[in-house]
């Protein structure tokens, strides 16, 4: 395994301004009558929702993988539609911007990501007040959309909640 000299360090800020619905989604967790399917992560503490590092890390890496034109594969997941670039040997690995700067989970040629990228949380007194709050009760910054999936073979609609 080759040693990587630290020779600066980069610090890259800036806002994210959702134009449209924005749903980074957690996991449920409960089942509830009536419950949400999807919910939005939130701030345990403040309960706004907010955009984990991990998935802009996650989204950086895709946008640049394609402006590459990366050769993508499906090993990392059993779901088809995952699929994810990385390098087979140490030479390759030395030549792609993508898996030196994101790092490698490859089990014989494991080398660690060499970008942090932080959580993006709301900037306070930007985008509401504390009328707002009150009003919008157990879900503030968000609105309930509900879908529905009809079966194909029993024509049987199955509504759902997403937040």
């Amino acid at each position: 395994m080759s040693e990587v000299d630290l020779k600066a360090k980069v610090q890259i800020t800036g806002k994210i301004r959702a134009l449209t619905g924005l749903s980074i989604g957690g996991s449920g967790g409960t089942l509830e009558i009536g419950g949400v399917d999807k919910p939005i992560i939130r701030n345990p503490l403040t309960n706004e929702p907010y955009i984990p590092g991990s998935s802009l890390k996650g989204k950086f890496r895709s946008l640049l993988e394609k402006y590459l034109g990366k050769e993508l594969i499906n090993e990392v997941s059993k779901n088809p539609l995952i699929r994810i670039h990385k390098c087979d040997d140490e030479n390759e690995y030395l030549n792609c911007p993508v898996c030196i700067l994101f790092g490698s989970s490859e089990k014989k040629n494991s080398k660690p990501s060499l970008l942090i990228v932080r959580d993006a949380f709301l900037q306070d007194g930007e985008v509401y007040s504390k009328q707002d709050l009150s009003e919008k009760g157990d879900l503030p910054f968000s609105e309930i959309k509900t879908e529905t999936v009809i079966d194909r073979i029993t024509a049987q609609a199955m509504p759902r909640d997403l937040e």
